[in-house]
């Protein structure tokens, strides 16, 4: 919360939601960044004998690709086919704990095994088993016969593994409608009037007191469990009606929100 104006005539602040603005945003490049690992493996080869002049023959490319942006590659790289070995789908069992039982997990993973390198092709997972160990045919079928010229292959997507970004980037908007609003409050002497606007995207919301009937500006408190605590700054209409500045969970603390009540109380001059 900020002092715009401060007089003895008009005291204004305003909130601008800053940090929820800034971590909606964090969040969604957070996710964006999760995407590629997120992403299938796509494999393009081209074979076209050892007297071909073109630099894409007998050459591979390798990328990632996700649903979302499916035209686009992440961390392509070229593979002359010499190098590439073999592909392979790999197992492994974790113990996973559910319902207070331990149990044996097999997930699955398409590699590429190169002379230099081990490349996954595709997430681990319980699923796509033999879809996985047909591409891996698929490949090394290519690999084996010289007469083949091309070869395209791509994992199938992992939906589980998009769960995490995907859920990131859909929060985010909604974090931000939540707490989207900016408020202006303007305590006015010279008409008398506690101006309260509260602007968000698409609405719009002015709420109006006589400064006369202002009896107390006080910070409320309530418990959240573990411990903690949320706060909001509030005016006192009569003794009877408790009007909100600040809203609970509004990600200001008890300190700065007492210290401007006792600024605005110091203005009506309601201070002891």
């Amino acid at each position: 919360m900020r002092v715009i104006q401060n007089n003895q005539q008009k005291l204004q602040l305003k909130i601008v939601p800053w940090r929820v603005w800034l971590a909606s945003i964090g969040m969604v490049l957070l996710g964006i960044a999760l995407l590629p690992p997120s992403a299938s493996g796509r494999l393009q080869c081209e074979r076209g004998g050892n007297n071909a002049e073109s630099n894409d023959v007998n050459q591979c490319q390798f990328s990632y690709r996700h649903l979302l942006v499916p035209g686009v590659d992440f961390d392509s790289r070229s593979i002359p086919i010499q190098e590439i070995q073999r592909a392979e789908v790999e197992s492994y069992e974790r113990r996973r704990e559910r319902r207070g039982r331990r149990r044996k997990e097999t997930r699955y993973q398409l590699v590429l095994q190169t002379r230099y390198e081990t490349i996954e092709m595709s997430v681990s997972g319980r699923r796509q088993r033999s879809v996985q160990q047909n591409l891996a045919q698929d490949i090394n079928q290519f690999l084996n016969n010289s007469e083949e010229s091309q070869l395209v292959v791509q994992t199938p997507q992992a939906w589980a593994s998009l769960a995490i970004p995907l859920g990131l980037i859909l929060m985010a908007p909604l974090i931000a409608i939540e707490f989207r609003k900016t408020i202006s409050c303007t305590f006015d002497k010279t008409s008398d009037r506690l101006t309260i606007l509260r602007k968000g995207v698409a609405d719009e919301q002015t709420l109006d007191y006589p400064l006369q009937a202002i009896t107390e500006v006080t910070v409320e408190s309530r418990d959240t469990g573990d411990d903690h605590e949320e706060h909001r700054l509030v005016v006192q209409i009569d003794d009877e009606k408790t009007v909100p500045i600040t809203e609970y969970g509004h990600m200001l603390g008890f300190s700065h929100q007492e210290a401007i009540a006792q600024r605005i109380e110091a203005f009506l001059g309601l201070s002891d």
